[in-house]
């Protein structure tokens, strides 16, 4: 038996009609998961398209992703209900429990691109439907699924963060909403621990519908003519799977860590703070600027960085 099956248990993948949530479905499903394949069948803006806009029955994404796990041999049910609110988060989930009566395993995929507008002129509504979807969306599934996972005392959450967080212009809500998801992880990785379950994130690079049409302005900027081209081959969808697989796996390894993943590589990724400047007399909140100024290079120095493992440990370093 393959101890790093996933018999008996039933994942929830959101966003999952293609793209990293598609190939992540298929790899649960191809090592013995039931799939619940979320996705609303829209398009990267997050508008929804054909039968789910209610155009006659064109079949979704969804439904094409589980007749592919089906095709396989595999099991998995299609759902088409947003994450971005509080009611379609507890429709996701009760169709896990509906058809197979348990959840276990939840990755927070689902999506939608920026538009590519500074600060200056990005609309009120396309900053709350980026934030909606990828950070309360997460909430939105992983709220209901934790009261069951509580129950069972086991569950595995595998949030989406992004290599956004690190700066990249013109995504402003995006990044926004990726950061806010590090905190999510790392917080839930604690409150979790006790109950079984453990939370992970990992930062993707991949070539998908998304990346393609929604950050066209950003790698234009960046790299010129040529654009993301070069990235198309290299990054590929179904080379972050396996690791989100393990994630999501009872043999998982940690928990509340984030972990960038593309193009054959996986990578730690933390929060870390640097020794720091401090007074002789300790009070460095009362140091004056010239002196903070003056020994700004310390301030930035990496060289003794440390990882704390929560706001309690990094509060330790502040005490000499």
């Amino acid at each position: 038996m393959d101890e790093l099956a996933f018999d008996g248990r039933v994942a929830v993948v959101t966003g999952a009609g293609g793209g990293l949530g598609r190939a992540y479905a298929l790899h649960l499903a191809r090592h013995g998961a039931r799939v619940v394949v979320n996705d609303i069948g829209g398009d990267i803006r997050g508008a929804r398209e054909g039968a789910d806009a209610g155009d006659g029955d064109v079949g979704s994404p969804a439904r094409e992703v589980v007749a592919e796990i089906v095709a396989a041999g595999g099991e998995a049910v299609a759902n088409t209900d947003t994450v971005a609110t509080r009611e379609g988060g507890e429709a996701i989930v009760a169709t896990a429990l509906d058809t197979w009566g348990r959840i276990d395993i939840v990755v927070n995929n689902a999506g939608v691109a920026p538009s590519g507008a500074g600060v200056d002129t990005l609309g009120e509504e396309e900053y709350r439907r980026v934030l909606g979807t990828h950070l309360d969306g997460a909430f939105h599934v992983t709220g209901p699924a934790w009261r069951h996972m509580r129950a069972a005392g086991y569950g595995r959450v595998v949030n989406t963060c992004s290599g956004s967080v690190f700066g990249m212009p013109f995504v402003l809500p995006y990044a926004t909403a990726k950061s806010g998801i590090i905190g999510f992880t790392r917080v839930l990785g604690i409150e979790g621990a006790p109950d079984g379950i453990k939370v992970n994130a990992v930062l993707p690079v991949a070539w998908t519908r998304m990346t393609a049409s929604g950050f066209e302005q950003v790698y234009d900027a960046k790299f010129g003519p040529e654009g993301a081209s070069p990235f198309r081959a290299a990054f590929r969808a179904g080379q972050t799977a396996a690791c989100v697989g393990l994630l999501a796996h009872e043999l998982a390894p940690c928990t509340g860590e984030l972990f960038s993943v593309g193009a054959g590589r996986v990578a730690r990724v933390v929060l870390g703070v640097t020794p720091g400047l401090h007074r002789a007399d300790g009070e460095a909140a009362e140091a004056p600027m010239r002196a903070l100024l003056d020994g700004f290079e310390t301030v930035m120095d990496t060289g003794g960085l440390a990882v704390p493992t929560d706001s309690f440990d990094e509060l330790s370093y502040f005490r000499r």
